[in-house]
């Protein structure tokens, strides 16, 4: 038994040892991937990677190895990972792949890592996912989507003209599309789901519908311009409008705006969008215009901007971008006019608030010493610095010193905007 014992101890260790995690073929091409595929019954995976994506090493590090992972893939596909990318490093195993790389990137648009494809047996594509995931049950998830020929990209990009009044169908289609980042054939598709759905208002449909719109020409944009009650009371009060907006800049201005040297004449561009958007064109033209001016840095026409959209457009219900607001104004514009627009939209942000917010009364005091009122100014950020006194997390005890600090520099007569803590 000792020398058994003795024997099998000298024997090589990987006849013993099992391999973990996925399988990847190495130094064999793209052809005869296909043929290993067919002689075993099996699908192929193809991990298309490059060396410079983080994302990419992560799953190669983290997700492929994990036995549960390897289990699933080594039984019904057959591996292989593909440099995208080319380097002075490549080996000549890499360099072999190049002419299929190029073409693999071309043919199934490839352009975003890591990038997931999925074949049969004869290199025929059947599914397309893009992005890591952060565990084995996320990326186990997208294979079984892959091995669902009712979820696989491929296949139902291939035949949904066939299916324009199955509404099952469509529904995998667009899912499966703005999976695979293919905004074109979800936008498509889209309209088609909402031409053949009974429940056009339903949350789920809508957030489908309007999820895959890319254009005003999409179904969703007219339900958006025409329907903006029903869609309000699905998906929440404003929804429309702010999509309405959000696609009005992407059309409209922010073509207009793209080049660093431009100018744009923002009464006339008003005046045209007036005609076409009557309800939404003052809101889109005065938030990008605001937005324009910050861009470029350029604070004095940003002042009397921002106060002219927050006053005339913003609905004053995200109490933290109308801080953010007016903590630009504090920092960047002198003008009092405009500080005094500030203060009156600082005070709100936490005026109806049982509990008020320590850093929205911290704005408001910043602005108030800016504005010329040293005493008003140290007496709210005392109130500010009160409320996190007593708590004992490091975010609230940061907040407690910095407030004691900006009280100190106001005392001292600092011109605080300039160095803020």
């Amino acid at each position: 038994m000792k020398l058994l014992f003795n024997v099998l101890l000298m024997l090589p260790f990987s006849l013993y040892a099992q391999p973990k995690g996925i399988h990847f073929e190495e130094g064999v091409s793209w052809k005869a991937i296909k043929a290993k595929a067919r002689a075993e019954h099996k699908l192929i995976f193809m991990d298309c990677f490059a060396t410079w994506c983080g994302p990419c090493k992560m799953m190669a590090q983290r997700i492929f190895p994990l036995d549960e992972v390897g289990r699933v893939m080594n039984e019904k596909f057959v591996c292989v990972g593909v440099q995208m990318d080319s380097t002075v490093k490549d080996n000549q195993e890499v360099r072999n792949w190049y002419a299929d790389a190029r073409r693999i990137e071309k043919e199934y648009k490839v352009g975003e890592y890591p990038t997931f494809l999925f074949f049969n047996a004869e290199g025929q594509p059947l599914h397309k996912t893009i992005g890591a995931m952060g565990s084995s049950e996320e990326f186990l998830a997208k294979v079984n989507d892959a091995l669902d020929e009712n979820k696989q990209y491929f296949t139902l990009m291939g035949h949904y003209r066939q299916h324009l009044n199955d509404s099952a169908y469509l529904r995998n289609a667009i899912i499966a599309a703005l999976t695979a980042r293919d905004e074109v054939n979800a936008a498509s598709i889209g309209d088609a789901y909402a031409d053949c759905i009974k429940n056009l208002f339903a949350k789920d449909n809508l957030r489908l519908i309007l999820g895959s719109m890319i254009s005003s020409r999409n179904r969703g944009f007219d339900i958006l311009l025409h329907h903006g009650t029903e869609v309000d009371t699905s998906l929440g009060i404003n929804t429309a409008e702010k999509t309405l907006v959000w696609m009005i800049r992407k059309e409209e201005i922010n073509p207009l705006t793209k080049k660093d040297n431009t100018e744009v004449d923002w009464k006339g561009l008003y005046a045209r969008l007036k005609e076409k958007y009557p309800q939404q064109a003052q809101k889109a033209v005065l938030g990008a215009c605001a937005d324009y001016y910050a861009i470029r840095k350029r604070w004095k026409e940003y002042g009397p901007a921002i106060v002219e959209y927050v006053d005339k457009v913003d609905d004053h219900h995200d109490m933290d971008r109308l801080n953010d607001f007016a903590w630009n104004i504090f920092l960047k514009c002198d003008d009092f006019t405009v500080l005094a627009s500030a203060l009156n939209w600082s005070r709100f942000t936490f005026s109806n608030d049982s509990i008020p917010d320590d850093n929205r009364i911290d704005t408001y005091a910043n602005l108030l010493y800016k504005s010329g009122d040293v005493k008003g100014a140290i007496c709210w950020e005392q109130k500010a610095m009160s409320l996190v006194a007593a708590k004992s997390n490091n975010k609230q005890r940061y907040n407690f010193h910095k407030y004691a600090q900006t009280i100190e520099r106001m005392q001292r007569g600092e011109k605080v905007w300039e160095n803020p803590l």
